[in-house]
């Protein structure tokens, strides 16, 4: 309860400051200079091989899973706060809650300053970054006005009005999700899955980014739209790839007088990238992604490596490059300018196939009891809300508190391995404790 009074009274302090949007970085306008957006990021799933609470501190972990989110939130704040050029994009409202209500108030206003002077930016928006198949629509509303609402209360309004859809682990996309981020004002989304074939075909024609028309009831209503690459997801190549638990490759060594001297060798890795990414863009904007799942536990390793890559690409003389950190919302900004013409999609992206005869569709109708749990807990909470107008007539407040337990399992639910099956059976377990933990705390509303 310190920490959150003391949160709410840091809210004014980032109040007029700059937000990430306001705050881009500048970029040539020369067509034949690649701007290279670089755009650190960790995606951390709220449950999948481990719970989200074992996932945030860091316990029952093996190789392959021994992270902790509040060690990478920690980390990011160290690593920014020395350096005004780093930037840093932060999905999960849920995780977010969770560290600035245990972390301690010194951290807690350092990340504030960060948010402040436009470092630090909010995509997604979400509690969770959820599954677009399996929910429903009043459940992904609440799902977002409960992480929207939390933003607004623990930071305030100036730099929480979250303009990025950030959907880039879900297994195919709706446009009635994107239609809700639309009317919620959001005015980009960005994926990382699409049917391979159609994939093909945007990479040859050139429109990995397009504006996506969410609505048939308002024609004018969409959402400027990217498809990050195939291979890697939502993470960078292999051997740009410093996150020290994958082990993919050596650090950038820029000092010519230490053995192993590699500065070369990344420049051709550099270069190669580019070259290959340059035939799939339709404008001179070019995003890499720093990040992938659970990144940035060791922060100082990645931003240091990132810092010698951005020196490496602006000093290369065969191709000009300009290189910087950057965010979401400041590529969407750009491309918006120079895409000189878009191409337009109207329907979903489903079902989602990798390859020939590998359709991801089980998830839609697996393990159904879960699945049967969470309409059931969307009804009763609903339900409480209902009482909790007629009791504030009466001047009590107390519904709501209950209600909130209940919610917060319910957007926890959402999760793309929650709702789907897609996690563990422990781990599904956990989702459902969670839930009928909820329904008890809101069903007394209904006895009181």
């Amino acid at each position: 309860m310190i920490v959150l009074l003391f949160i709410f009274s840091l809210t004014p302090f980032i109040q007029g400051q700059k937000c990430a949007w306001d705050t881009c970085p500048k970029w040539s306008d020369d067509k034949d200079t690649i701007n290279l957006h670089i755009i650190p990021h960790s995606h951390d799933d709220m449950g999948w091989i481990k719970t989200a609470d074992d996932y945030f501190t860091g316990i029952n972990g093996d190789p392959l899973v021994h992270v902790s989110v509040s060690e990478i939130y920690n980390n990011i704040v160290t690593e920014l706060k020395k350096d005004s050029n780093k930037r840093f994009s932060i999905c999960e409202v849920g995780y977010l809650t969770r560290w600035m209500e245990s972390s301690d108030e010194e951290l807690v206003k350092d990340f504030l300053t960060l948010v402040g002077n436009g470092q630090i930016e909010f995509v997604c928006g979400g509690w969770v970054q959820p599954d677009e198949a399996t929910t429903h629509y009043v459940d992904l509303v609440d799902m977002y006005t409960l992480g929207l609402r939390k933003l607004k209360n623990i930071i305030g309004e100036n730099c929480t009005k979250v303009r990025t859809g950030w959907q880039i682990d879900p297994f195919g996309h709706s446009r009635e999700h994107s239609n809700i981020l639309a009317m919620l004002g959001y005015e980009s989304v960005y994926f990382a899955r699409e049917h391979h074939k159609e994939h093909d075909l945007r990479i040859k024609h050139r429109n990995l980014e397009f504006n996506w028309y969410t609505s048939d009831e308002n024609p004018d209503r969409a959402l400027i739209t990217g498809i990050f690459d195939a291979g890697s997801l939502y993470a960078p190549p292999n051997n740009l790839n410093w996150d020290y638990r994958k082990g993919y490759t050596d650090p950038i060594i820029d000092n010519p007088n230490l053995e192993g001297y590699n500065v070369d060798e990344f420049t051709k890795r550099l270069l190669l990238y580019v070259v290959y990414k340059e035939l799939e863009i339709a404008s001179n904007h070019m995003m890499l992604l720093m990040g992938g799942d659970f990144c940035f536990t060791n922060a100082n390793l990645q931003f240091d490596n990132i810092d010698k890559l951005i020196k490496i690409a602006n000093n290369i003389t065969t191709k000009k490059i300009n290189a910087f950190y950057s965010t979401p919302s400041c590529y969407t900004s750009a491309i918006n300018k120079s895409i000189p013409s878009w191409t337009n999609k109207t329907s979903d992206f489903f079902p989602y196939a990798d390859k020939d005869h590998a359709y991801w569709t089980g998830y839609f109708t697996s393990k159904p009891a879960m699945k049967g749990l969470v309409r059931q807990s969307s009804n009763i909470v609903n339900s409480v809300r209902q009482l909790g107008v007629f009791a504030l007539f009466q001047g009590l407040d107390e519904y709501s508190v209950k209600e909130l337990k209940l919610e917060k399992a319910l957007g926890l639910s959402q999760h793309h391995d929650g709702i789907t099956g897609t996690s563990k059976e422990f781990v599904t377990q956990d989702y459902e404790r969670r839930l009928l933990d909820g329904w008890d705390t809101a069903e007394s509303a209904f006895n009181d």
